[in-house]
């Protein structure tokens, strides 16, 4: 997992997020790839910056290749958490296209 920050986005290739602000009031991590049993501790990285995040979190998982029930367990429970501490998550996963599958 990693935290997009506007570095992340500078040093990229082309990135879906370049030449787009992440508003102050927001932040982005990504899961890239599959998110299974082996992968969920990374959350615990968010967990300890919990004080220093803005109200508002973002998951993108467009990436993510396969999850399995440990790693949408710890989903749901990084969601509880943050939730609880009065942070907003939302799991995102791109849109499809237009009158078409993704």
């Amino acid at each position: 997992m990693t935290r997009v920050t506007k570095d992340y986005v500078a040093d990229s290739q082309v990135h879906i997020l370049e030449g787009k602000d992440i508003p102050e009031y927001a932040t982005v991590y990504r899961i890239h790839g599959p998110f299974l049993f082996g992968t969920t501790d990374k959350f615990a990285e968010i967990v300890q910056e919990l004080p220093s995040l803005p109200p508002i979190v973002i998951l993108r998982l467009r990436n993510m290749t396969a999850i399995d029930a440990t790693g949408l367990g710890a989903i749901r429970e990084l969601s509880d958490t943050l939730h609880a501490s009065g942070t907003n998550v939302d799991p995102v996963r791109s849109a499809p296209a237009a009158g078409g599958a993704n």
